[in-house]
């Protein structure tokens, strides 16, 4: 027995280090493992974020591509017209009419220019009417009313489109118009182009209404506010410019 730990004190006097080095060993083997997990990681993460995001940068592609589809189409749904005189710009629906009977100034005319008269027809018989160049409005309509109005921003500026209702016509909305205010029951704005003698701006009414013939036809207010007629004589309105 002495002899055994005499034997055994001897080897571990011979290897002193043996549990240091293999304790190392372990370390290293253990670092090298973590590095290349964590590099595995890292790596499968930077894939999977690059796929992410290259999925995202195609979706907004594919966003923009429909984007600038839609605007394609409704560019080719609609046409661009300049009045003569007011030199008004704007765009109309494609399948509307046009005709223009502006009329140049008169010898003894208090304008500096002529007048502007422009008619646009849709199919169904909505008529929207342009006319710059006017001094007066007329009297007051004692059977007009104002049924309903909402703000819209025209020319840079707020104004109001207000639904009429003229008793004369029936119950119901007989006309629209572009107006200053909400309660206003005429309508119109000021020129910018067709002045007076003495510089005082002209008037431009610009209203809408459905027609047969000479004959107004008075629509329901719940109905004409989405009719797809008045939406685009708000969005004509909207594209006005000089």
């Amino acid at each position: 027995m002495e002899e055994y730990q005499k034997a055994k004190h001897e080897i571990n006097q011979k290897n002193p280090n043996k549990g240091l080095i293999a304790a190392i060993v372990i370390v290293i083997i253990l670092s090298i493992a973590a590095v290349g997990g964590t590099w595995y990681y890292m790596n499968n993460k930077c894939k999977n974020d690059k796929k992410a995001q290259d999925a995202q940068i195609q979706q907004l592609q594919k966003q923009i591509d429909e984007l600038k589809k839609d605007k394609e189409i409704s560019e080719s749904k609609t046409k661009v017209y300049n009045t003569k005189y007011e030199l008004l710009k704007f765009a109309y629906d494609n399948g509307w009419t046009i005709s223009d009977t502006s009329t140049p100034k008169a010898a003894n005319s208090t304008t500096d220019s002529g007048r502007d008269t422009v008619k646009l027809t849709s199919p169904n018989g909505f008529v929207v009417t342009i006319d710059a160049g006017l001094y007066g409005i007329g009297g007051a309509c004692d059977t007009c009313t104002v049924v309903y109005s909402e703000p819209l921003k025209v020319l840079g500026e707020q104004y109001y489109i207000n639904y009429i209702q003229n008793t004369e016509n029936g119950k119901g909305v007989s006309t629209i118009i572009l107006a200053k205010k909400a309660d206003d029951t005429f309508g119109g704005i000021n020129s910018k182009n067709i002045k007076g003698t003495d510089g005082s701006p002209s008037i431009i009414m610009i209203s809408a209404k459905y027609a047969n013939g000479s004959t107004v036809v008075v629509k329901d207010i719940n109905t004409i506010k989405t009719d797809a007629n008045v939406i685009a004589y708000k969005q004509m309105l909207q594209s006005l410019s000089y």
